[in-house]
């Protein structure tokens, strides 16, 4: 499971269409507030008094992380990050607790004000004085907010899919798309509201009590170690696997890699989180060898 959900997005860039090619990530990188480019593919970007380190894996996909201490349990940690802008997430990883984030730097304009959302993100959530975003249902509010989701826009990057009338439906709140993953069609909802878009699946319809939750927040925070380009969040009492886009990234290329991303995530993620949330026993037999001393 590990290699799989490690290598999605690789998969993903070969079937993204117009993400294929693209020009050197350097220039896309030159006008980033706060990216100090130390090498082509290394760097950092600056979060008030942070460093956070900047790598470019693949030779288009841009990483940012930062190491992080908090006294939160897993379980708040994955409820905060849903006002993080930037796909910003919370991740237990080999070294420990850190920020995460990407985006794809494939030459375009949307670069500056993706790593923008991601500084953004980070800032807020290590309190670096960056005021707190204010979020409207379903995407929150765009830092860099020169511009909004126009619904001319969106319908035209949806028809721009090319993915037929099955795969695209018109709810009565945004849209059900089917992408592919592992050669099956995953149910992805499309959410729009003026700042962004919004891409989910629901893992979980309800996590578990007690034991039960520490075991499946835990293993959500190490599984959003091995994500890309999607975070694994508690909403509601349930657990989503989403994706958000600021109005820069309505196009056909970038729905549709982010609804891959979604789909392969749930397929990648959802049988280990299941088994901790319908098996007491295996939930604790976790807590045990994971989270106590």
């Amino acid at each position: 499971m590990n290699a799989a959900t490690r290598s999605f997005p690789r998969r993903l860039r070969s079937s993204g269409g117009a993400l294929a090619h693209r020009p050197s990530p350097v220039e896309a990188l030159r006008a980033a507030a706060g990216l100090d480019l130390l090498a082509p593919h290394r760097g950092s970007l600056r979060i008030g008094e942070l460093q956070a380190d900047v790598r470019i894996d693949g030779g288009d996909l841009l990483r940012v992380r930062l190491p992080l201490k908090s006294p939160d349990r897993a379980p708040r940690l994955l409820e905060r990050q849903r006002e993080l802008p930037g796909n910003v997430r919370f991740a237990r990883t080999r070294d420990g607790l850190a920020l995460l984030a990407e985006t794809w730097v494939d030459g375009a304009a949307h670069v500056p004000r993706s790593l923008g959302e991601i500084a953004q993100g980070f800032a807020v959530a290590v309190d670096e004085g960056c005021p707190k975003p204010a979020r409207t249902h379903p995407a929150h509010a765009n830092p860099c907010g020169e511009s909004q989701v126009s619904g001319q826009a969106l319908r035209a990057a949806l028809a721009g899919l090319g993915w037929g009338e099955d795969a695209v439906v018109a709810l009565d709140q945004g849209w059900q798309l089917r992408p592919r993953a592992g050669g099956n069609p995953i149910a992805v909802r499309l959410e729009a509201s003026d700042e962004g878009l919004w891409l989910w699946r629901r893992v979980l319809e309800r996590v578990p009590a007690e034991v039960g939750a520490a075991a499946v927040s835990d293993l959500a925070l190490r599984l959003n170690a091995r994500l890309r380009l999607v975070r694994l969040t508690l909403a509601g009492g349930a657990l989503v696997a989403e994706s958000r886009a600021h109005a820069g990234l309505v196009t056909p290329a970038w729905i549709a890699l982010l609804a891959r991303a979604v789909a392969a995530a749930y397929q990648h993620v959802r049988a280990p989180l299941e088994t901790l949330a319908e098996n007491p026993r295996v939930a604790d037999g976790y807590v045990r060898c994971f989270l106590r001393s």
